[in-house]
Parts: structure tokens; sequence; C-alpha cells
């Protein structure tokens, strides 16, 4: 009897250990910036009209993404409001006049400071936008992010453009 447990117990500790080692191997800092990242591409990409509901929360959500104040350069020279609530209001005006807009991750370099409460990402996006039915801009864009950790979740501190 006892030897018909024996193998079953030694298959399930080197499975343990399999799974242990690498779990312990998964730096859990970097994806969860590389899903904050994610999910704030999803707040500002846009298919088609949308409702003002829609667009009053992805306005509030959009906020969320960032520490206050923030400093964000979208093309050189070019900055959004530090303060949050103006941010999210020209978010508002912006997003209204485009029919829609997408963001895709080509490249996310993520490097995390010493102490884990900040990191810096390189990121090169392909960014599509069409207002009036028509393509507006199609550019591939590259950005330098500094990141924040507060009170347990990642927020974009500053995000400037580089060449």
């Amino acid at each position: 009897m006892l030897q018909n447990l024996k193998t079953p117990a030694i298959v399930v500790v080197v499975i343990a250990v399999i799974v242990g080692y690498f779990y312990s191997q998964v730096d859990w800092e970097s994806r969860a910036i590389r899903k904050q990242f994610q999910a704030l591409t999803e707040v500002v990409e846009k298919d088609g009209p949308v409702s003002t509901f829609e667009a009053l929360s992805r306005s509030r959500r959009l906020s969320g993404f960032f520490t206050e104040p923030v400093s964000v350069e979208y093309f050189r020279g070019r900055f959004l409001p530090r303060d949050l609530d103006a941010m999210g209001a020209g978010f508002l005006a912006a997003w209204g006049q485009v029919d829609a807009a997408s963001v895709n991750v080509v490249r996310h370099e993520l490097e995390l400071q010493a102490g884990g409460q900040e990191a810096r990402s390189l990121v090169t996006l392909r960014c599509r936008v069409v207002v009036g039915g028509r393509d507006q801009m199609r550019d591939t864009l590259k950005y330098q992010i500094t990141w924040q950790k507060v009170e347990g979740t990642w927020r974009i501190q500053r995000i400037f453009p580089v060449d």
C-alpha cells in the first residue's frame, strides 16, 4: 500500500517544485505595468459612435491611469493639461471629434527602478485616427513613460516623445 502512494506523492512534489520555480520567475511588477498600459490603450481606442454615457465613463477611467500632477507631451512641445479633470475634459472634446482611433503596441521595453516604486518604459505605438470618415493620421510613435506605484497601482507620472 505504501509503495502505491509513494510514486504519486513523488510526482506531486516534482510538479509542485516545477510550478513553484516558474511562478518565482515571473516579474509581477512588469506584468502589472504592461497590463495597466494595455488597459489605457483600450480606453482611448474607438471603433465608431458611442453614447455620451460611454464617453463620460471613459473620460473618468482615463484619469485613473495617471498621477496628479502629470506631464503628458504627446508631440514635441505639445502638452496635455497637468490637472486630471482638465485632461478628462480635453479627452472628451477630442474624442467626440474622432470617428475611430486605434493604438497597437509594437514594442514595450520596461525597466524597474531600485526600490520597486518607480519604473521607466520605452513604448513604440502604431496609431491610426479617422476623422470625417477618412484617415487623418497613421503614424508610428515612440514615447518614454515614467511610472510611479501609488497605493499598489502603477500610474503614469510623465510621458514624452523620443526620436
